[in-house]
């Protein structure tokens, strides 16, 4: 297991099992300003806040301070790809209006390197032959921990997601071949077109692999199958919205 997850990783879980500092305070105790955290695994929180933009944001500022300090770059990247999942679920969502979401929910940090990548891309008809041209702004010698980027992660994600015009199978298979930190790039690219499309355009045979090996994963913290997992995020969504009626309920009785 000690393979499996960075020092800074298993410092930060031992300061949580000592149980000595509040969850909120968590972060301070990671170092690093840049990872792609809110990014390539906070997906769950926009099924539990489908069509409220302003609700995800809150959860990720949340739920973020668990692992990195609010001054990280991870939060404002953050927000300008989760509010471009969950307004992709929305019924007349395109991958243009993913894009504009993005943009308007960015503060001018993100947009201008969103808007450069998203210019590279559209020079290109295939995401993956446009690597060469993307890899020139990022190199290993911009940061003293290179890997797991926000900005790097979340606007190859949206060029990725641009140029294979949102198909999930396309941008996940490129994302995967892009180099660099291509398991976060893949989860973020792959995470945009999924909400786009659903899960009828994820191949059924990529769902059973991925079930198959998360049993047999000795390491994993969850042995849940993605429907069981799917099933879980939707009952809590279930949870909020019973939740939002009854204070409905009692906002409209003693109005």
């Amino acid at each position: 297991m000690v393979n499996m997850t960075e020092p800074f990783d298993r410092d930060l879980l031992a300061v949580a099992k000592a149980g000595i500092v509040p969850p909120s305070e968590l972060g301070t105790f990671c170092k690093y300003l840049h990872l792609n955290t809110t990014i390539r695994s906070f997906h769950a929180l926009c099924m539990i806040n489908p069509g409220d933009i302003e609700a995800v944001i809150a959860d990720l500022y949340d739920v973020g301070r668990v692992y990195q300090p609010l001054v990280s770059d991870s939060y404002p990247y953050g927000v300008a790809y989760n509010a471009a999942v969950v307004h992709a679920m929305t019924p007349a969502a395109t991958v243009d209006s993913v894009i504009a979401t993005a943009l308007k929910y960015s503060n001018d940090m993100v947009r201008k390197q969103l808007e450069r990548d998203l210019a590279v891309a559209r020079k290109y008809k295939s995401a993956l032959d446009m690597r060469d041209d993307l890899h020139q702004y990022y190199t290993a010698k911009d940061a003293y921990y290179d890997q797991s980027r926000a900005h790097e992660t979340c606007c190859k994600a949206f060029a990725i997601f641009a140029v294979e015009k949102g198909d999930v199978r396309k941008s996940i298979i490129a994302a995967t071949n892009f180099g660099r930190d291509t398991d976060c790039l893949a989860a973020a690219a792959g995470g945009l077109a999924g909400a786009l499309q659903g899960i009828e355009k994820v191949p059924a045979d990529w769902i059973a692999k991925i079930d198959e090996v998360t049993r047999a994963n000795p390491y994993t913290n969850s042995h849940l199958t993605m429907k069981e997992t799917a099933d879980g995020m939707y009952a809590a969504f279930k949870n909020r919205i019973a939740k939002m009626k009854k204070y409905v309920a009692f906002a409209e009785a003693n109005a």
